[in-house]
C-alpha cells in the first residue's frame, strides 16, 4: 500500500507530514510527498499527478500556518479525479481551500481535538460498506494518528 501526503513547508505541516509518514513506514506503508515552496511548474504538475496515480490514499495537510496551500489543493484536485481516497486535514480558520467532490474534510483545531477525531471515526463508519475500505481503515487511522501527534506538539 502507498500513502500520498500533500502539505506546504509550513512547521506545522512539515511536523505532522513527518511524524505521519514515519508511523506508515512503520506499518509497512510506502510513503510519497511533495513539499511545497514554489507555485506549480508543469514538469512538477506532471511529477506530482503520476506520484498520486500510484498512490492507494492520499492525505492533506492544511493549517493556520500553510505556505502555498494552492498546491495543495491542485494535488486535492488531481486525487479527486482520480477517484482515490482522500482525506484534507483543515485546521479551522483556513480559507484559502475550496471544497472538491469526492473529498473528506476534517477541520480541526490544535487545542480541542475531539470533534475532529469523532468526524474521522464517522466517516469510517460510512465507509466500512464501499469498495475501497482498506484503504479507508488505513488512511483514517493515519489521519488520527496525525491529529493526536497534533495535540503532542503543543503540549
Amino acid at each position: 500500500m502507498k500513502l500520498y501526503i500533500s502539505h506546504s513547508l509550513a512547521p506545522t505541516d512539515t511536523q505532522v507530514a513527518v511524524l505521519l509518514s514515519r508511523q506508515a513506514q512503520a506499518k509497512g506503508i510506502s510513503v510519497e510527498s511533495s513539499q511545497h515552496q514554489t507555485p506549480l511548474a508543469v514538469n512538477m504538475a506532471v511529477i506530482i499527478q503520476h506520484a498520486i496515480t500510484r498512490c492507494d490514499f492520499v492525505i492533506a495537510i492544511v493549517s493556520l500556518d500553510s505556505q502555498y496551500a494552492s498546491n495543495v489543493q491542485h494535488e486535492l484536485g488531481i486525487a479527486s479525479a482520480l477517484k482515490k481516497p482522500t482525506l484534507a486535514l483543515v485546521e479551522r480558520g483556513v480559507r484559502a481551500l475550496q471544497p472538491i467532490a469526492g473529498v473528506q474534510y476534517v477541520e480541526f483545531v490544535r487545542s480541542d481535538l475531539g470533534p475532529a477525531l469523532a468526524h474521522i471515526s464517522n466517516i469510517l463508519e460510512g465507509r466500512k460498506n464501499q469498495e475501497s475500505l482498506k484503504q479507508w481503515v488505513v488512511g483514517g487511522g493515519l489521519a488520527l494518528l496525525a491529529l493526536y501527534l497534533i495535540s503532542k506538539s503543543d503540549e
